[in-house]
């Protein structure tokens, strides 16, 4: 996983450490590794500031046009919907063959489209720090378990296993649903960059908190790849169904919790995705 430079705690390679302050932000992610944990912008003078205030002001702007771009969509989306189904039921009238084909076809790129609005809104809900979090004791393996089952279609439709391993009785102090959305994520992204094989998950419980891998059997990922996996609307997969938001949503989520989120992964080797959750998380953390 290897990542170089400035690490979670914002020390430096060699062992230096930087003096702290400044807005939380994502930690650059280098060398096949995503890690999920915040580090701060360092000290700098008047130039410094003034750069760090414009991008501020650029991460704004760039919110607000996310937020208003997906709420704006959501309501013209819902009515193709609304009378694709309509047309599907057949209560406007008979279909052949042929147009029952392309009303299915449709109603798959509106889903396709109103996953991408959705996902774009709970990136900009996030970034805005609107989110808070509700922590409660959560039964890590019924929790993969409702994952699995949401995600059965797609591993069928696409010819790929989806199966877990371990995690009986592993629980852990957390926000439950941000924690499935995060597995969501990483176990839709796994099968959409998998062909053959499919998708393990492994729940394993550790002295400081409780590991989640998603193992696949993909092709792998390269330097490259490795580097731009967590980023929004990253494309490395030829797959029309992959956005690019599901990972990258799974990493700020995981930010959201102090989790630490990383890949390792070699080509031709697979993938393996790792959720590492601290043994409880504050309430506060996603203040």
């Amino acid at each position: 996983m290897g990542s170089s430079g400035e690490n979670a705690r914002g020390e430096q390679a060699d062992g230096r450490s930087q003096r702290l302050e400044g807005e939380v932000t994502p930690p650059l992610r280098r060398g096949g590794a995503g890690v999920g944990k915040a580090v701060r912008r360092p000290r700098g003078g008047s130039r410094t500031s003034c750069l760090l205030e414009e991008l501020d002001k650029a991460r704004r702007a760039r919110q607000r046009f996310f937020w208003a771009f997906s709420h704006e969509l959501r309501t013209p989306l819902n009515v193709i919907l609304c009378y694709n189904d309509l047309l599907a039921s057949e209560i406007l009238g008979s279909l052949t063959a042929e147009q029952e084909l392309a009303v299915t076809r449709m109603a798959a790129s509106i889903n396709h489209l109103k996953q991408l609005v959705e996902g774009i809104f709970e990136l900009s809900e996030i970034e805005s720090r609107a989110v808070p979090v509700a922590v409660e004791r959560v039964d890590l393996c019924g929790l993969v378990d409702e994952v699995i089952a949401e995600l059965a279609p797609l591993a069928a439709a696409r010819g790929l296993y989806l199966r877990k391993e371990g995690g009986a009785g592993v629980t852990a102090v957390t926000d439950g649903p941000k924690v499935r959305r995060i597995l969501v994520g990483l176990c839709a992204g796994a099968l959409h960059l998998t062909g053959e094989g499919g998708v393990m998950v492994r729940v394993r419980a550790g002295a400081r908190g409780v590991t989640i891998d998603v193992v696949d059997t993909s092709h792998g990922l390269d330097e490259t790849e490795r580097e731009q996996i967590f980023e929004e609307f990253a494309r490395v997969s030829p797959s029309p169904q992959h956005t690019g938001l599901n990972l990258a949503l799974a990493y700020r989520l995981a930010l959201l919790l102090g989790a630490d989120l990383e890949v390792t992964s070699e080509k031709g080797r697979g993938s393996v995705y790792s959720l590492h959750l601290p043994a409880c998380v504050e309430a506060a953390a996603g203040r």
